[in-house]
């Protein structure tokens, strides 16, 4: 008697839960489709590593070459701010939470082309270095590279000889 009972109220309830896949039209006596309209599906909210990948991506510089990088929460538009140094200036992205897009930025039309021009002092006295080696068209190992003042002192390996070579910032080239 219970299982029957149990059986007759788990029937009533999928049926009382279930949604119609059709409606009767009852001017015409026909079926239409019921109300197949789905309530918005909620994305969610972005990352801030991802709002700022989107920042770095637009902006065409490496997160490397920023300084004093802030993310803010999001505010009541779901707008995120992201601000950086960059060459002794600040620049401003707003960067909307959900779906990546750039809201506002002022960042300047050339600040890509300026930042690619400075290169990282550790970088140009690496390339310094492979570029002082006749031959080289890479396979370098066990690089070490020590800053020290204005001169940054780069070891590697290559072609089975160890190398240390000094690369002076100011002059920019390798010294003897």
């Amino acid at each position: 008697m219970k299982k029957s009972l149990l059986a007759v109220l788990a029937v009533f309830l999928l049926a009382a839960c279930a949604k119609p896949s059709s409606t009767a039209d009852t001017q015409t006596g026909t079926d239409k489709p019921a109300d197949t309209e789905k309530p918005a599906e909620t994305a969610e909210p972005l990352s801030s590593d991802e709002i700022l990948d989107v920042v770095l991506n637009d902006a065409g510089i490496s997160a490397s070459r920023l300084s004093d990088i802030k993310v803010s929460l999001p505010d009541k538009d779901g707008n995120i701010t992201v601000t950086f140094g960059l060459n002794d200036q600040t620049v401003t992205y707003v960067v909307n939470e959900t779906t990546g897009e750039i809201v506002s930025s002022d960042l300047p039309e050339d600040a890509a082309e300026t930042v690619q021009k400075v290169q990282d002092p550790m970088e140009e006295a690496i390339n310094a270095a492979f570029d002082s080696l006749e031959g080289y068209q890479g396979g370098a190992e066990n690089i070490v590279v020590k800053p020290q003042g204005t001169v940054i002192t780069v070891e590697f390996d290559w072609n089975g000889e160890h190398h240390t070579l000094q690369y002076d910032t100011a002059a920019h080239q390798i010294i003897e």
